[in-house]
């Protein structure tokens, strides 16, 4: 419920009288314990399912999509809105173009009207199944989470990165809320809200790092038996 003053009056009722408040963030948590007194508010994030998006070889996923095996590509999958930072990836994948000619941008998930994809070297794919998702992030050699910082990125904690880390493909996101203390021992990942210039900066140089991603440790702490668990562990405390 966001929009109104009736819809915003029952979330604060609802907020205020709940006896567990379970929020995706940690950010969105410090706000909303602010109007719970010492009742309780605990962050259970999202996770992944490790078994169904794990790494792939990418040629093989590239053959499946009919991509060109040697090309860089850069994949975002999701809402391809501004949004969530679609036409700031958009335009920092032309000035990424400008100096690398055979750069490739895989888009996948609804358009928006006002999104002009139809650009040289972006490629839509509709991947209607969640192991066709996995095929096309396994095709990538960057994976980006372009959020701007609005009222719903700077409390989310979105799904799509931890299925890009799950997969073990490297990782560009901006430095927003969670993600940013997700990703604090990968400084070189963090791209500035925003700023299209450092965006573009970021995903050229992982483009060009030749390092693999080793997500294992992160991912292993996101996986939803683990969340579960803690989620358990909250409702048998109320009981």
């Amino acid at each position: 419920l966001k929009r109104g003053m009736l819809s915003r009056m029952v979330n604060n009722h609802v907020i205020r009288s709940c006896d567990l408040a379970v929020c995706v963030s940690e950010s969105l948590r410090n706000k909303i314990a602010a109007k719970r007194k010492n009742k309780p508010t605990v962050v259970v994030k999202n996770g992944v399912n490790t078994k169904f998006f794990r790494p792939l070889s990418k040629a093989a996923c590239r053959k499946k999509l009919s991509l060109p095996a040697k090309a860089q590509i850069i994949v975002y999958t999701g809402h391809i809105s501004k949004e969530r930072g679609a036409d700031r990836l958009i335009e920092a994948f032309s000035k990424i173009r400008a100096k690398k000619p055979e750069a490739m941008l895989l888009l996948s998930g609804q358009v928006d009207k006002n999104m002009d994809i139809s650009q040289p070297g972006i490629v839509y794919k509709e991947l209607p199944r969640r192991k066709d998702v996995v095929v096309g992030i396994n095709s990538g050699d960057v994976a980006v989470v372009p959020q701007p910082e609005n009222e719903t990125t700077k409390y989310a904690f979105p799904y799509k990165l931890m299925e890009y880390m799950a997969c073990n493909v490297p990782v560009v996101a901006t430095a927003i809320g969670d993600v940013k203390d997700l990703l604090k021992d990968y400084p070189d990942s963090l791209a500035e809200p925003g700023n299209v210039e450092d965006l573009a900066y970021k995903i050229t140089a992982a483009l060009d790092n030749k390092k693999k991603a080793r997500y294992g440790k992160i991912v292993a702490e996101y996986t939803w038996e683990k969340l579960a668990r803690k989620l358990n562990s909250e409702l048998v405390k109320l009981r």
